[in-house]
Formats: C-alpha cells, structure tokens, sequence
C-alpha cells in the first residue's frame, strides 16, 4: 500500500483505448490548479494494444507525475481497487478513458476538498453523442438512456448527495474521494463493474456502504463523454439494463425466505405487465418500459442464481 504525500491522485482505468486514452491524457496536460499537488495514476487492465508503453513515452515530458501500474484481473473494480493501492494522493479521483476534462475541472474538485468534512464529490458529465443518431433515439428519451450512455448532467450549480435532491448517487466517470475512506470500507466489490459481465453501480455502492457522509455534485468539474457509436444499439441498452437489474439484488439481498418470495411474485408480474407494453405507446414510452422490463429481466435472474 502505497502512503499518500501528494494531495490528490487523478486515476484512469483502461483496457485496450489507447488512443482514447490519449486524448484524456491531453485534456489533463492542460489543467490550471493550485499549489496543490497531484499525479495522474493509469491502471492498465490487461491491454494488448501497447497502452503501458504509451503512457511511459509521455511520462518525461508530462507535467506532472505520470505513472502506469498493470491489474492482470480483468474488471473495472480490480482496476480501481488497484488504483486505490498505489495511489499517492490524498484525495483519488477517478475518470474514464473516453472523456475529455474541461479546463477548470481539477480545481473545481480541488476547491471542493478544502473543506475537510468533505468525503466525496461527483463531477458533471456531459456525453457527445455520435451522429447521426438511430431512429429510436429521440430527445424526449434522453433521460431514460442516462445510465447506458454515461451521462450524469444535474446543471451548474452544486448540489448535496441526498437531502431531498435529484442527486443519489455519483459516476465513477467522474468521482473523487478521499482515499482513506474508500479503504475503509474495503473499496469497490469485484462482483459489482465492468468485467466478464456488465454490472454496473461499483460506486453506488462504495457510497452506500460508506453510509451518511458529506458529498457534494459539483456542476464546474466537467467533463464530456466521448460515447463510442457502438454503444447506441439496443442490444448494448439491454445488457447495460439487466446488469442494473442485477445490481440492485446484490447491493440489497433479500434478508429472508419471506422477502425472497416476495421479490419473486413482485418480479414475476412486473414481468408480465412489462412485456406487451413494449410493443405500443410511443417511442418515449417503449424505452422507458424497455428499461424497467430487461432490469426486471436481471433481477428475476439474480434472484434465481442464474
């Protein structure tokens, strides 16, 4: 475990993106902070493509300390947790390797862990959507395609995690915390991210199991989402759903035989209520039961140890 003696440690995780790596490497070069220190920590997850030997030819002439560490284990959580370990910072933040930060979003977060109550922030993210889109996206569907596209947009200003508000949880695109809280609870769960399967919600609940602490969404740390056209197809929609759903059983079991077989009866007519509405309403309507019923799809299964 590596001590901290820097104030924050800017951490990415990547498989196989160099080159979109290198395009959040560059947005990073050009941020303005304080005399706070940092370092920018890569997490290699296993490439193939040459991603630890890129990094190490812009470690001299980077402008700050640039460092590349190798998780073998594949999965987004054994790579954060890695970056956990060998962070040097104080303070870790974690981006993905498709943004790109805008100027003033390192300082944002900085600013914002002046506050020594503070444990954890969330950053906007913005995806840029690729064109032209499919015919089932509309603009009046974009709020129920947040989690599979990446987005996590609650304006400008800065919000409190909780306390009545929109905000519940944060992205792990674009979230900082402070180290030795997330050690405290052990990290982020391997059985929860990216990995053999799509189970999204790592964070969520590294910040449930850290329980009522003081975490702000901040609006000026922002970052855009460089979303890979791939990704916008329905067949990606669904895993991304029924990962969710799964999640959810994960993250809260049922305590008992009775809660077990309530969930069981609650999802098996969710699943029959779900189903021919897929096939009418408007577009807006067929994605938002599409998501309720492939999340109802993953719990169903979670449940039953499928």
């Amino acid at each position: 475990m590596k001590s901290s003696y820097l104030d924050f440690s800017v951490i990415i995780c990547t498989r196989n993106r160099r080159d979109s790596l290198n395009e959040t490497l560059d947005s990073l070069v050009a941020q303005i902070t304080s005399s706070q220190s940092w370092e920018v920590l890569v997490v290699d997850n296993g490439s193939d493509d040459g991603t630890s030997n890129c990094v190490e030819e812009r470690i001299a002439s980077f402008p700050v300390s640039l460092r590349v560490v190798v998780e073998p284990i594949a999965g987004l959580s054994h790579a954060r947790n890695k970056g956990l370990a060998e962070a040097m910072g104080g303070v870790v933040i974690f981006i993905d390797d498709d943004v790109t930060c805008s100027p003033g979003w390192l300082a944002a977060h900085q600013q914002a862990f002046r506050d020594p109550e503070l444990i954890a922030t969330g950053g906007r993210i913005v995806t840029v959507l690729p064109h032209p889109l499919p015919r089932w996206v509309h603009e009046n569907n974009l709020h129920e395609m947040r989690g599979p596209i990446g987005s996590f947009d609650y304006g400008e200003e800065e919000l409190p995690l909780g306390a009545g508000n929109s905000v519940r949880s944060f992205f792990g695109g674009n979230m900082g915390m402070r180290k030795s809280s997330a050690l405290s609870v052990d990290g982020f769960r391997s059985d929860l991210g990216w990995g053999n399967r799509l189970i999204p919600s790592e964070e969520t609940d590294l910040l449930r199991r850290l329980g009522d602490v003081n975490a702000l969404y901040l609006g000026k740390a922002l970052v855009e989402h460089r979303l890979q056209p791939e990704k916008l197809n329905l067949r990606y929609f669904q895993r991304w759903y029924r990962g969710s759903g799964r999640a959810s059983v994960l993250m809260r079991p049922p305590a008992n035989p009775l809660m077990w077989a309530v969930k069981f009866l609650v999802y098996v007519f969710d699943l029959l209520r779900f189903s021919p509405a897929i096939l009418m309403g408007n577009r807006f309507v067929r994605l938002r039961t599409f998501r309720k019923f492939h999340q109802t799809c993953g719990r169903f299964a979670q449940l039953m140890g499928f």
